[in-house]
């Protein structure tokens, strides 16, 4: 909205700079009583127009500065939650992919016939989570 509105500004500044420049023109060929007297205040407001045209120039350039670090600082975060939902998404996969393996149920898989099979299964998706967890922590893929 800032940004908007320094742009309306410099519109608005330059249309009023451009319309005084050709008053200050036109004014002196007309024969009106006290031109003379009035075209030094026109001139004043002239330059104290590119003044402000000047620092509207510079407030754009500042609020510019601004956006473009707020917009680094909105990727950088983006990019950082982006990281950690794929380190854990790739956790699950390894976590699922077990699962499944002693899901099937072929002549040979081990574990099949185990008194304690499920919670062993269990025991091995937990561990392999905390070691992907570990693996990715040393990399520094997960804070």
């Amino acid at each position: 909205m800032l940004r908007r509105n320094i742009t309306d500004y410099r519109r608005i500044s330059q249309s009023h700079k451009n319309t005084l420049k050709r008053l200050v023109e036109i004014l002196p060929l007309n024969n009106l009583p006290n031109v003379r007297e009035t075209l030094p205040m026109f001139e004043r407001t002239i330059t104290r127009t590119k003044e402000i045209w000047d620092l509207l120039e510079s407030y754009r350039e500042s609020i510019e500065t601004v956006y473009e670090t707020n917009e680094s600082l909105i990727s950088y975060k983006l990019n950082d939650i982006m990281r950690t939902f794929t380190t854990m998404s790739v956790m699950i996969f390894f976590m699922t992919l077990i699962a499944t393996v002693f899901a099937i149920r072929a002549r040979g898989t081990p574990l099949l016939e185990a008194p304690f099979a499920f919670w062993l299964v269990v025991a091995i998706i937990a561990l392999s989570g905390m070691a992907a967890r570990q693996f990715f922590k040393k990399r520094r893929l997960l804070e």
